[in-house]
């Protein structure tokens, strides 16, 4: 099932274990919830920072803890992915601008629920910054808009 938005050349932000979209592969780990209480490095990475997501969203914000990684289609933009032993295991955001006529932003994180959990600081910074991103991102095809005070 392709998200309508997106099959009309809009944008989809989904935030959830995804295994509905188009060639996407989940593989689950162990999750630790409370690594950012014990300082232990989740082996979190950002990558393609000179993508636009990164003039809304911080690298602390993509930090968070994960229940498996993604292993999309060829062709994505991977945004932040999990390094194991030095090599990339997965992702966990990335955009996706092959699959569809539109832009697929998936992450692994649910920035809506642990927002209104309160418990994780960097899931209210994600929320936020993602809508800020997605209010400025174009559909494909049209010109990028601007916004004074990003």
């Amino acid at each position: 099932m392709i998200p309508p938005a997106a099959s009309a050349g809009g944008i989809t932000v989904t935030d959830q274990r995804t295994t509905w979209l188009p060639g996407v592969d989940w593989t689950p780990r162990p999750t630790n919830f409370w690594w950012w209480r014990t300082g232990d490095d989740p082996g979190i990475r950002v990558h393609t920072p000179e993508h636009p997501i990164w003039h809304h969203l911080g690298s602390k914000d993509v930090v968070w803890h994960y229940h498996g990684l993604l292993h999309p289609p060829l062709g994505v933009t991977p945004l932040a992915s999990v390094d194991e032993a030095g090599a990339t295991a997965g992702l966990i955001l990335y955009e996706d601008q092959v699959s569809t006529p539109g832009r697929i932003l998936v992450t692994t994180m649910d920035p809506v629920h642990h927002h209104g959990s309160n418990f994780m600081p960097a899931a209210t910074r994600l929320l936020h910054n993602l809508l800020r991103w997605v209010s400025v991102r174009p559909a494909r095809g049209n010109s990028p808009s601007t916004r004074a005070g990003r």
